[in-house]
């Protein structure tokens, strides 16, 4: 340092202004660097804890084997403390990572999260799950475990349907992916449960223009339903209000063409004789228009075809038929909360007991629904307890 400063003084007293400015940028950054000769790094560090007046440790995980971590999971599962054996399974995924064990760690961490109703954590790891194991033969599990989260969570129709959409998008796929899996009839049930309540949310907003005389927006939330869950329970009624909305618009062969049609298919449906009614008020009859959208939007199987334009009156007589009820809701149907789902339908993969000894090697590919568990615990005091677990 020294040095340094006696070389740069001589240099200063001759140089110019100019001259001054770039040895002083020089010598800065060599006084620095000369200073540095004596730093200890490790004497920088404070060693004390401030706040609690303890010296700073690091932490050591232990190198605990897998099969214990697992097993310790296995344990608290059975306890039902789903929140810890949740944690087990994750240590899985950070300690023993590109291996089988991560694997079985992420599905178990996305079953446990499940059972906890921690939903929203279960979709993410069932999510991982599949999109980096496409074709694991658990693969089918991950996507039902995340169609059963969002579909624990539906509200009722008067309140946003992502989930029932979500849903409903996860039940299509495990349907056309997986038609032979023990989950695909399952799948295919609940896709028509969630798209009855997409159809529901629609026919709840329709009515809500009708109520208000906004009978535009009120055929165009019928006219959805029609389009995409016409098989839904809700296309009765659709048709129904359709004719309203449109005899109140003023365009007669449209309300005309929606009661041919809902009586041609329905016959003996309430929302028919409502249908009826109405026209009949009117001085009309049920008659379809071939260029209708009604017509059109219909499979042929809903077309009347060789049977007519014009359906069979209904059996009641129309002085007898119930007036049409002033547009209030039928009652409409949330999905059944079914809680965590029993055996073996959501069974946590591979439920099966402890590993013998800690050198245990990762079990091959197997399909962890199609066996319980292989190994009764048991310990010499009749108790049970698992293989390598401290009392």
């Amino acid at each position: 340092m020294t040095e340094v400063f006696h070389v740069t003084s001589r240099l200063w007293k001759g140089a110019g202004l100019a001259k001054r400015a770039f040895l002083l940028s020089v010598s800065l950054p060599l006084a620095a660097c000369s200073s540095m000769g004596d730093f200890d790094a490790s004497k920088s560090l404070n060693p004390t804890n401030w706040f609690k007046g303890e010296k700073y440790e690091a932490k050591v995980i232990p190198d605990v084997p897998a099969d214990d971590i697992y097993n310790q999971g296995l344990v608290r599962l059975q306890k039902k403390d789903y929140e810890a054996a949740g944690k087990k399974f994750a240590d899985l995924e950070k300690q023993y990572p590109y291996s089988q064990w991560q694997k079985k760690g992420l599905l178990m961490s996305a079953y446990s999260q499940y059972q906890n109703g921690s939903y929203d954590d279960a979709i993410a790891s069932a999510q991982r799950y599949y999109t980096l194991y496409p074709n694991a033969p658990d693969t089918p599990y991950a996507y039902y475990l995340a169609a059963m989260s969002n579909y624990n969570q539906i509200p009722d129709v008067s309140r946003d349907q992502e989930r029932a959409q979500k849903a409903a998008v996860l039940f299509q796929q495990i349907a056309e992916k997986f038609p032979k899996s023990e989950y695909g009839e399952d799948a295919k049930y609940k896709l028509q449960v969630c798209r009855d309540q997409l159809a529901g949310k629609e026919m709840f907003v329709g009515r809500y223009y009708l109520n208000n005389h906004n009978y535009i927006a009120a055929v165009n939330r019928f006219r959805e339903v029609l389009a995409k869950y016409q098989t839904t329970r809700h296309s009765e009624e659709a048709l129904m209000r359709l004719t309203e909305a449109y005899l109140a618009l003023g365009i007669v062969n449209e309300a005309q063409t929606a009661a041919a049609v809902l009586g041609h298919n329905f016959p003996d449906s309430q929302w028919y004789k409502d249908s009826y009614a109405l026209l009949q008020d009117k001085g009309l009859q049920p008659q379809e228009e071939k260029g209708s959208w009604i017509s059109n939007i219909f499979p042929k199987t809903w077309a009347l075809g060789d049977h007519g334009n014009k359906p069979a009156e209904p059996e009641v007589k129309t002085a007898e038929a119930p007036p049409p009820p002033a547009i209030t809701p039928v009652p409409t149907r949330t999905p059944a909360r079914r809680g965590p789902v029993t055996l073996p339908t959501v069974a946590p993969p591979e439920m099966r007991g402890p590993a013998e000894t800690s050198s245990a090697q990762p079990p091959a590919e197997e399909n962890w629904f199609s066996r319980t568990f292989h190994k009764m615990w048991a310990s010499n005091d009749g108790e049970s307890k698992p293989a390598g677990q401290a009392n």
